[in-house]
């Protein structure tokens, strides 16, 4: 089928469309701040210098069709500031991902099993304010610098012992 509205420029290639279901694509430049969709319910604009904003009366839903990729957020060849931020309505940082792919997420987390890499490294909540590292492959930490690699620090009235090695039936090898 044909696109029922395109504007195209001299040398005859498209620059603005709206197909027959009224997506619409847009290339090149826009000269204007603002752009409304829908009247005022979703409303795309310059925010500052390469900022857009979009806002959406109900919020922004991003539905896939197929199965690919539905977000990629890339940053620029140089980035040195963080290329994804999730924030709450206060503007505070609440989930980013550095450049280098480290994530930082702040809150509680609510659900009982964190799984990183698939599910072969698992953080569980295995007791009340226990936290247990699952991993198929063992735990290693692997320090980068001339520092202390592992602290365990005791509760203020700890009275039991802070550290414990046990083999797999749960009897203590080290103390």
């Amino acid at each position: 089928t044909t696109l029922p509205f395109v504007v195209e420029n001299s040398a005859g290639t498209d620059q603005f469309t709206v197909s027959n279901g009224g997506a619409v694509v847009a290339l090149g430049a826009m000269t204007t701040t603002q752009v409304n969709l829908n009247d005022t319910n979703i409303l795309i604009r310059e925010t500052g210098t390469n900022v857009l904003s979009v806002e959406a009366l109900g919020g922004v839903l991003l539905d896939g069709t197929a199965d690919v990729v539905q977000l990629t957020v890339q940053g620029f060849s140089t980035q040195t500031t963080l290329p994804f931020v999730v924030e709450n309505s206060a503007g505070t940082d609440q989930f980013t991902v550095s450049n280098a792919g480290a994530v930082v997420a702040l809150g509680a987390y609510t659900g009982t099993t964190l799984n990183l890499n698939d599910t072969s490294v698992q953080l569980v909540e295995s007791g009340t304010n226990v936290l247990s590292v699952i991993a198929s492959g063992g735990v290693l930490i692997d320090g980068t610098a001339d520092v202390v690699q592992l602290t365990v620090q005791g509760f203020s009235t700890q009275t039991t012992l802070p550290f414990v090695v046990e083999n797999s039936a749960g009897t203590d090898q080290f103390t």
